[in-house]
């Protein structure tokens, strides 16, 4: 295994877990919500699990051969986030799993939620220790507030509802803290965010999204707070659909995979509010946003498998920047 390979497996890659398996999570829910056929959500799940697995052995790889390359990771000020990536995957996977084995489901769920709340904590030591410039912050500094929601997903089920609800609190406390910040650097302070950078303003997306879904599971669905939650998602949805083609003007990089999961998190809300109140608005936004999620987790996934073939190839060269992680910063 070469070291430049090792040197871009980074945690970064874990996005594409994130988008795969929450989009099997989209497609399981509304098979019980609209009758869609049960084994397209599985058969998501399953290749969702098996890219989980495969990035996880990689990683323990890296951590044996290129440890320093990990520590690197992890004291880089745009990278760190991501490791959140691969937590918040566990939970998911942990939710997939558990109609299926429940002792399962906890062997993944524990570690995942115990790394989870290590790298929260670490997350805002080194921000309150440090000292930052306003251009750093942004979305992707959402990534490990939102993974602190994400262990409600199973974990109310699995027995740890108040481990799960600690977890939730401090998540939305953390996005009404950082939010304004995130928000305040984007539209008055400069440099501009890159065009390469703005698959990562999907996050805003995904944020409420996950909490949306992690009330529905303390709280059952229907509650008003999942509701809000559901619509500022949504309304975040339409704004950065707003911006149009400026969204794929940048070259494909791995960063393409920020634009899955905030929308099959977004779809997995919708989904619930239609449960809580089937009308025809709330079923044409659930199946719409299932269908756009599908879409674009389809057409990122036949890039990413493209750009790979191509890296691969012994005659073609990658165009500049192809395996080069453009993670979504805010540095021009």
């Amino acid at each position: 295994m070469s070291d430049r390979f090792l040197q871009h497996t980074r945690f970064d890659l874990f996005t594409s877990a994130m988008g795969t398996i929450g989009l099997g999570l989209g497609w399981r829910i509304a098979s019980v919500a609209f009758g869609l056929p049960h084994f397209i959500g599985e058969s998501i799940l399953l290749a969702g699990a098996a890219l989980y697995g495969v990035l996880v052995a990689l990683q323990l790889v890296r951590a044996c051969v290129r440890p320093d390359a990990l520590v690197d990771e992890w004291n880089s000020s745009s990278q760190f986030v991501f490791f959140s990536a691969a937590t918040i995957s566990g939970s998911l996977l942990a939710l997939a799993a558990l109609p299926y084995s429940p002792l399962l489901a906890k062997c993944i769920w524990w570690p995942t939620t115990a790394a989870q709340l290590i790298v929260l904590v670490a997350s805002m030591r080194r921000w309150m220790t440090r000292t930052h410039h306003i251009s750093e912050a942004g979305p992707t500094w959402l990534i490990p507030m939102v993974g602190n929601a994400s262990p409600a997903f199973a974990g109310v089920t699995l027995g740890y509802e108040n481990l799960s609800r600690a977890m939730l609190i401090s998540a939305i406390a953390c996005w009404f803290a950082f939010q304004p910040i995130i928000l305040f650097r984007m539209i008055f302070s400069e440099p501009r965010i890159a065009v390469r950078a703005l698959p990562g303003l999907k996050i805003l997306v995904s944020a409420p999204a996950v909490i949306a879904i992690a009330l529905s599971a303390i709280l059952g669905n229907g509650n008003m707070l999942s509701e809000f939650w559901t619509y500022c998602s949504l309304f975040f949805a339409l704004c950065v659909a707003s911006l149009g083609k400026r969204l794929w003007e940048a070259t494909f990089s791995r960063s393409w995979w920020g634009f899955t999961f905030p929308l099959t998190a977004l779809s997995s809300a919708l989904i619930r509010l239609y449960q809580a109140r089937p009308t025809a608005f709330t079923a044409t936004l659930a199946l719409g946003s299932l269908s756009v999620a599908t879409g674009v987790v389809a057409i990122v996934a036949a890039a990413a498998s493209w750009h790979g073939l191509r890296r691969l190839s012994p005659v073609t060269k990658p165009a500049v920047g192809d395996d080069v992680v453009q993670p979504a910063t805010t540095r021009s």
